[in-house]
């Protein structure tokens, strides 16, 4: 035990130093919460930056607190095999205090918790005993906190959604520089000069994703293989050795099925035939793979429930490069990825995200003290594009955005003001330019 504490705790000897971007989305966020006796909790999908977001958040913390108070563990190491049982946290615990004897209050970093049986209910004993310890815990599954987690600590944990590299992170670690944008106009007059670069690098995230390793290497092939063994992990050690699941073949089609349709309706019931399977079990799938962060699906927006739930969902994925390396293509696919990123970023600012459809679609609907209608086309504009903004707008009053391939301008319909704003831009700005 000795060994794997003195090995994940270099800061001990003074030997620590992390090289990689500042996050600022989330540190904004961490800064805010470090202080506070919640449990702060990183939960996202597998590979996407949490263990670095805790190293980077302990070396902010080296600069006010005492090296000897801060304790990491990562229960992905494979030493913990055979021993990762309830009694393991307390016996963590017990050897830093031996080892160490620190004074007064401790930070305590656990990674991959879920790997630790009953783990949660030995965080609520710790937090319930008044110890002087701030927990910090990462899991790759929101189930991890929405459920068993957050049922035992109602009102006692903080959660931060940890996502892949947004396409701001992704231009700052190839070094083009993107500022604070807070209103859309700011942002295009600012960034207007550098937009052929954006533009340039906006298409390689398109084809590669986010993945912070995976932007990290230059190798084709071997992002293949990263983007392989994430999905294949996130399936067999997040969901199907977690929730011990029998039809794991099953799962995977599911997976894969609705990687190549993402973006599209479906119901499931059709699902069910088609899979020839019951529909809670497609249900049941489902759940499974947005806690798990790779797939999500949105209901039809509508003020009633019900009539929500008589409509199909629709579906969309934790990165399109993974989606691009998994599937057979027969073209790009650059509207329906373009698609996924505006999802993915409206996802990150107002979790929960809706699409509605009568006479003519909005690809995304979101409430804000107000609605917030967008629609993308990403290829050559087409009129119903504008029409099923109109067409809401007319019913809810809303703000209404177009998201285009380069066209930045604004128009007025049947009384409705409807932005145009490029994706390049799009992408580059504050959540509050759209509050």
């Amino acid at each position: 035990m000795e060994e794997i504490l003195l090995f994940w705790n270099p800061w001990w000897k003074g030997e620590y130093l992390l090289e990689s971007i500042n996050r600022s989305e989330y540190f904004n966020k961490i800064n805010l919460f470090i202080q506070r006796k919640e449990v702060l909790c990183f939960s996202g999908v597998r590979r996407s930056g949490k263990s670095t977001l805790m190293l980077q958040t302990i070396q902010s913390l080296l600069e006010t607190v005492n090296n000897r108070n801060i304790l990491y563990i990562n229960f992905d190491d494979e030493r913990f095999v055979g021993i990762l049982d309830e009694k393991l946290l307390d016996k963590i615990l017990n050897e830093y205090c031996s080892m160490l004897n620190p004074e007064g209050k401790l930070f305590v970093f656990l990674d991959e918790i879920q790997s630790v049986p009953f783990w949660e209910k030995w965080v609520k004993r710790m937090y319930d005993s008044q110890k002087n310890i701030k927990f910090v815990i990462s899991g790759s599954s929101s189930a991890l906190v929405s459920s068993e987690f957050s049922t035992l600590l109602t009102g006692r944990n903080l959660l931060i959604e940890v996502f892949p590299f947004s396409f701001k992170e992704f231009l700052e670690y190839k070094c083009v520089s993107v500022g604070s944008y807070s209103s859309v106009k700011s942002a295009y007059l600012d960034l207007y000069d550098k937009r052929t670069n954006i533009s340039y690098y906006l298409d390689e995230y398109l084809k590669s994703g986010g993945f912070p390793e995976v932007v990290k290497d230059s190798s084709v092939e071997l992002r293949l293989e990263l983007l392989q063994r994430y999905f294949r992990d996130i399936l067999y050690k997040d969901l199907v050795k977690r929730y011990k699941i029998k039809k794991s073949s099953l799962l995977e089609q599911l997976a894969l099925y609705l990687l190549t349709n993402f973006t599209n309706k479906f119901s499931i019931n059709k699902l069910a035939k088609y899979f020839g399977c019951g529909f809670d079990t497609v249900k049941e799938f489902l759940g499974y793979l947005d806690s798990a962060y790779l797939l999500f699906t949105i209901e039809f927006f509508s003020f009633s429930k019900k009539e929500s739930l008589q409509k199909p969902l629709k579906s969309y994925c934790i990165d399109g490069g993974m989606r691009n390396n998994l599937v057979l293509k027969f073209s790009r696919d650059s509207g329906r990825l373009a698609e996924n990123l505006v999802f993915l970023y409206l996802k990150r600012v107002f979790r929960t995200v809706y699409y509605w459809d009568s006479n003519n679609e909005v690809d995304f609907v979101v409430y804000d003290k107000k609605l917030k209608l967008f629609n993308v086309s990403y290829g050559d504009l087409n009129e119903r594009e504008s029409k099923g903004l109109v067409e809401l707008a007319k019913k809810r009053k809303s703000d209404c955005f177009l998201i285009t391939n380069d066209l930045y301008d604004s128009k007025k319909i049947d009384g409705i003001n409807i932005k145009l704003v490029p994706l390049w831009l799009f992408l580059c700005l504050d959540a509050s330019a759209l509050k």
